[in-house]
């Protein structure tokens, strides 16, 4: 009679064990789909300029924290782009040097106009003393979208981004047309990039 219980002990502590495994292994399941991203930011010289730091919150929103510094002051667009490769020395089609081209351009998986690209952020606005700080959240991606299989990079540009908000009293083309040209639609119009960073899932937390 003892023997028997306390083999049904034995069987009944097998069982919860297994079951803790299982419950353990998904609790860590949960964990890598709730880490964050980060990018360290390289300027023109390789050095690193800043940081971004992308945070998963609660109900699918993602906080975006981004600090730097050693830019020139005023504003400056800011954006996911589409690769996750940052060579300063990279060349454009036209195989002109052209610093972080090989980011490839605005990160934009349902092909619209900028301003409305998933990876559009607000413009960085630089002191005097060429340092930004910025918080925001944004609701249009999840981390595991940036993390595909050629990644993703945060571009700082030299420029201000207008976010391709251009009037219509405004005339571009030849012949005259109203509104944006093609090139504000897809970059805002901000200029070349100074700052480049893939972006990698974040250490695990301890």
């Amino acid at each position: 009679m003892r023997s028997a219980l306390v083999r049904r002990v034995l069987v009944a502590g097998a069982a919860a064990g297994a079951l803790g495994a299982i419950a353990l292994g998904g609790s860590a399941g949960a964990q890598d789909e709730e880490r964050g991203a980060r990018s360290f930011i390289r300027g023109l010289d390789g050095k690193v300029i800043g940081r971004l730091d992308l945070t998963p919150q609660r109900g699918g929103s993602v906080s975006v924290r981004i600090q730097a510094r050693g830019l020139t002051p005023g504003y400056h667009g800011f954006h996911i782009h589409a690769v996750a490769a940052c060579d300063p020395a990279a060349r454009n089609p036209a195989g002109v040097v052209t610093p972080f081209a090989s980011a490839g351009p605005h990160w934009n998986p349902d092909n619209v106009s900028h301003g409305d690209h998933r990876g559009d952020f607000p413009p960085l606005l630089v002191t005097r003393s060429g340092q930004t700080r910025a918080m925001f959240t944004t609701d249009r991606f999840r981390i595991p979208e940036l993390l595909d299989m050629d990644g993703s990079a945060i571009i700082i540009h030299a420029a201000r981004d207008n976010q391709a908000n251009v009037p219509p009293r405004y005339q571009t083309g030849t012949p005259p047309a109203t509104g944006p040209d093609a090139e504000t639609r897809a970059t805002g119009d901000s200029g070349g990039r100074v700052g480049c960073g893939a972006i990698r899932l974040a250490p695990r937390a301890r």
